[in-house]
């Protein structure tokens, strides 16, 4: 099942909400009882348009924060080398 917004889409347009605070505004006015569109069901293609549409905006806006976690684990090798190195250094200090 999906549910059909263009009526949220239309008055975010006039109103000039950008696409990045859309689900947020969605999510205010739908927890405060106001509904938008109608839910419907949906054809098997229908529905992974929308399964996709959603892995992209949710990349979009998580873009940054994926790469950094993608960085972090490609250095961690190296980083747990170079922890292991220095408390091997200090207990050989002792």
């Amino acid at each position: 099942m999906v549910a059909e917004t263009p009526d949220f889409d239309a008055a975010c347009d006039q109103a000039g909400v950008g696409e990045g605070a859309r689900d947020g505004t969605f999510r205010t006015l739908t927890e405060g009882g106001m509904s938008f569109g109608v839910p419907r069901w949906s054809s098997e293609e229908g529905a992974q348009k929308a399964l996709e549409n959603t892995r992209r905006k949710s990349f979009e806006r998580n873009a940054a924060l994926i790469e950094l976690a993608a960085a972090l684990w490609r250095k961690r090798q190296a980083w747990l080398r170079s922890v292991s190195h220095l408390i091997l250094s200090r207990l050989s200090v002792r």
